[in-house]
């Protein structure tokens, strides 16, 4: 895999897991990474956790000249939300946030992005 694949993995991984309503991008207060709607207390959350680390890792690791000024620079979501906002995504997703998981699983994972963004857009969860 090629560093501006690593690099637009980062960049696409992040923004995935960040995006969220205006009046929820403060919103630090949690007192636990699983959303309160979760279906059981037996949440897996290895995929989503290895997502943060994998993602801030590549985001500390970015060349500075893939930096062209032309947008603000990527700061890494609190772990805290980022934990909330991936903990909502449909299982196959969340592990598709995970670089290995996506670098191996490229179709599957396009796959399942198109059919969350589709999802989205139509209203249903």
């Amino acid at each position: 895999m090629s560093l501006s694949s690593v690099a637009t993995i980062a960049i696409l991984a992040s923004a995935f897991a960040c995006t969220r309503a205006p009046s929820e991008a403060l919103d630090t207060r949690l007192s636990s990474p699983v959303p309160s709607d979760a279906p059981s207390l037996a949440v897996d959350t290895r995929a989503c956790s290895d997502a943060y680390v994998q993602t801030n890792a590549a985001m500390a690791n970015m060349p500075k000249d893939l930096d062209t000024g032309q947008f603000p620079p990527l700061k890494p979501a609190p772990r805290e939300v980022f934990m909330r906002d991936c903990l909502r995504l449909p299982p196959l997703v969340q592990k598709c946030l995970g670089f290995g998981y996506t670098a191996e699983h490229m179709s599957e994972c396009e796959a399942a992005r198109a059919q969350y963004d589709a999802s989205v857009a139509a209203g249903v969860r």
